[in-house]
């Protein structure tokens, strides 16, 4: 067996067996580019070059690592190992719960104003983060039913992630049982801190790997998005998020026109007053006097304002308060006597009633006469008393302060 003379540098080590030029070889002394010269041979070749070392610088294929529990899960129920990361499921779900959360969110209001005042009273009443959690377990519910009719949702479509569900499974019945899983062990009820903790939870365990706990035994979720899907669905994610953040916005602003006053006129007297800006006022004509009509359409409440001259002095505030309430008749009921009551110091006589044509409607009427000038207010409140509708009081003080 031939000797090798390897070079170093400007210069060349003495002659070696090829066995030790292997193991140099290995070592990563004698590389690719280095050369070699056989003893007794007048030409230097680069040591790959050489049929006896050719070999050596091959490098062997690595072993095929063993699939985990989740790849063998969704390779038997996909056909396909492509196991979808956890930022990918968590935009997707984002962007699910962005869109089914504010539509749902809407419905529900809008139905209970139509439909059910005392309960859209209620809803107005809860706070963001708390209506957020109650409508929770519905958003689950109508993932679920749109992941049994059409096989996914907005979220997963744009990410290009797929749920395949079990063979011989009920699709309404596994997406349901999924959906409320994903709710309780991956949302964490919705609750804040806790669903911060459980979604870590669920991160971990599909980052290393493993399916997230409400996929363990069933579920394959499979799809490795492109990073145009991905760049595209976290734009979408973060304009809607944008687009909620701006109505929480509106109905903040919406609440604080409870109390933010804005400057009215009234025509008769030329007076003005400060009432708030929920109330949006315009003068409806009437047979006889003035009237002046105003919406609080988010709180489900409206106003009049009325204003007639009278024939004669000595007019008590009784005896017009049993005309108006004659007059109202085939409208409200009153339920209550006449209370004497003091309005911007002028003594008033104030009752309460039903609307007869929609029992949910509550009315406090108040009415005031100087001289031969008469005044009444009329406020209407559905789903609550007049009494607990924020501004209600308010409102009648300053319209009020207006009369001559």
């Amino acid at each position: 067996m031939a000797k090798w003379h390897y070079a170093v540098g400007d210069g060349y080590r003495e002659p070696i067996e090829e066995d030790e030029v292997r193991a140099l070889i290995q070592s990563g002394t004698v590389k690719g580019e280095t050369l070699l010269r056989a003893s007794g041979a007048n030409r230097w070749l680069p040591a790959r070059d050489i049929e006896e070392f050719t070999s050596a610088f091959v490098q062997p294929q690595p072993l095929p690592s063993l699939p985990s529990a989740a790849a063998v899960t969704i390779a038997e129920n996909s056909g396909l190992s492509t196991y979808a990361g956890p930022w990918p499921r968590f935009w997707a779900r984002l962007i699910d719960n962005l869109i089914v959360l504010p539509v749902l969110g809407f419905v529900l209001t809008f139905a209970s104003a139509l439909y059910a005042p005392a309960w859209y009273v209620k809803i107005i009443k809860t706070s963001d983060t708390v209506w957020g959690v109650c409508l929770l377990p519905v958003v689950a519910l109508v993932l679920a039913l749109i992941m049994a009719l059409t096989g996914t949702t907005v979220g997963k479509a744009i990410f290009g992630i797929r749920v395949d569900a079990p063979k011989g499974k009920g699709r309404l019945k596994f997406f349901l049982a999924r959906e409320l899983k994903v709710w309780f062990t991956g949302l964490g009820l919705g609750i804040p801190i806790v669903s911060l903790i459980t979604q870590i939870r669920q991160y971990r365990q599909v980052a290393a790997g493993k399916p997230a706990s409400y996929d363990q035994g069933g579920a394959g979720v499979v799809g490795r998005p492109s990073k145009f899907r991905i760049g595209v669905g976290i734009f979408v994610a973060l304009s809607l998020y944008g687009f909620v953040m701006y109505q929480q916005a509106e109905d903040i602003w919406a609440n604080r026109n409870i109390y933010a006053t804005q400057l009215w006129t009234n025509p008769v007297s030329n007076r003005t007053a400060h009432i708030a800006k929920m109330w949006r006022g315009e003068e409806f004509k009437v047979d006889g006097g003035r009237m002046f009509y105003f919406a609080a359409n988010a709180q489900l409440a409206e106003a009049l304002l009325g204003y007639e001259q009278l024939e004669s002095d000595g007019i008590t505030n009784l005896a017009y308060a049993n005309a108006v309430g004659s007059a109202l008749a085939p409208d409200v009921s009153i339920t209550s006597d006449w209370k004497r009551v003091i309005v911007y110091g002028y003594p008033s006589l104030r009752a309460t009633g039903k609307s007869i044509r929609d029992n949910d409607t509550s009315v406090e009427i108040t009415v005031l006469v100087i001289r031969r000038h008469a005044w009444r207010t009329l406020v209407f409140a559905r789903g609550r008393p007049v009494a607990d509708l924020p501004g209600s009081s308010e409102f009648v003080e300053a319209a009020f302060t207006t009369v001559d």
